[in-house]
This record gives structure tokens, C-alpha cells and sequence, in this order.
């Protein structure tokens, strides 16, 4: 999975069977991002990669500078 157009701010968006979207991250750098893990029970920081196969996209906030 190549993410070099993200940007820290930037939020990603993962799928998974039978619902569109399941999944929000918001990157943080070095392909890193933050977000909310069901199973660890809190926000946690791990790498994009890990949800590669599910990866649908991302979005830029509008307002973010860039």
C-alpha cells in the first residue's frame, strides 16, 4: 500500500464485508495513524499498512492548508 500523498490530518477510510465504510483513521506521519481500536478498547496508534486489504481511501479536511 502506498501512502505518500498522505498528510498528517488526513483522514483514512477502511471497509469491511457488508458495510461501506467501518473504519476512520486520522495519519499522523511515517505511515503511522490514530484511531479508535474496538479491541483495545482506546484510540491507538499503529500503521496504515496493517489495514491495507481493507483500505478505501482518504480524505483531506476541507480548511487543512494544504
Amino acid at each position: 500500500m502506498r501512502t505518500p500523498y498522505l498528510l498528517p490530518g488526513d483522514l483514512v477510510f477502511f471497509t469491511a464485508p457488508g458495510r461501506p465504510v467501518d473504519h476512520v483513521g486520522l495519519v499522523l506521519w511515517n505511515g503511522l495513524m490514530a484511531h479508535a481500536s474496538y479491541r483495545a478498547g482506546r484510540v491507538v496508534v499503529g500503521p496504515i499498512a496493517a489495514y491495507r486489504a481493507r483500505y478505501i481511501g482518504a480524505r483531506r479536511p476541507l480548511g487543512s492548508g494544504f
